[in-house]
């Protein structure tokens, strides 16, 4: 009687091979196919996890950067109240001098964006190592993280991209950085890493209106981007 069942049970779960193919064939077909299945959801599992990390990487890092300097920073010049300048640095022991770069404030512009009682907080100016440190640096770092992987460019144009436009496209900004690639050695490489998340997040926003698939604006920007192009 159990002899019978066992049979029963094998036949159940055993299909009848032809043609010379076996049962260690077939079960090693499922074998492989359960791993690839398994692989699948591990590798979707993974992904979830990279983008939750990306995810708590740009929630720190925006801690750091919304703080109230830059924040005065950034109001003063989405109204262009900063005007850049450069003030000539005189040594008295020798005729060599230097360039100080320093963004003076149109006052009739900032007391009208900033509130009466917080005026006092704003600075007389700004000089170029301040504008480094409060937000050009972070900028910087922004198009740093984007080039490493630590975050995607879907993160970056959700969270940071009117901040990058806005503080590319600003004239005191934009002679600032004229005047530095000019005067510096090499001077191309200073904020490469600011204008190329410019430009990505501005070509990812192109293809974002034009409602085209993720791949295709991969496709297009490593292109675009290998011959310094627009995509």
């Amino acid at each position: 009687m159990s002899y019978i069942v066992l049979t029963t049970f094998s036949d159940l779960f055993t299909p009848h091979f032809k043609d010379g193919l076996d049962g260690a064939g077939f079960w090693t077909m499922i074998l492989t196919f359960v791993t690839i299945i398994l692989c699948i959801i591990a590798w979707h599992q993974l992904r979830g996890l990279n983008k939750v990390s990306k995810a708590d990487f740009i929630n720190k890092f925006s801690d750091k950067f919304f703080n109230d300097r830059t924040r005065l920073l950034l109001i003063l010049l989405n109204y262009e109240a900063l005007e850049f300048n450069e003030k000539r640095i005189e040594y008295e022991d020798t005729e060599q001098s230097e360039s100080l770069p320093i963004f003076t404030i149109n006052k009739k512009i900032a007391i009208q964006v900033i509130d009466g009682k917080d005026f006092s907080s704003v600075p007389e100016r700004y000089t170029g190592f301040d504008l480094d440190d409060l937000l050009l640096g972070y900028l910087e770092d922004i198009g740093c993280f984007e080039k490493r992987g630590l975050i995607d460019i879907r993160g970056v144009y959700d969270d940071f991209d009117w901040y990058i436009q806005m503080v590319w496209k600003n004239p005191a900004v934009k002679s600032y950085i004229d005047s530095q690639r000019e005067t510096e050695e090499n001077g191309d490489d200073i904020y490469e890493n600011f204008e190329y998340i410019f430009r990505k997040s501005s070509a990812f926003e192109r293809c974002k209106n034009k409602k085209e698939l993720k791949i295709w604006f991969r496709i297009k920007w490593t292109i675009a981007n290998y011959f310094n192009k627009r995509p």
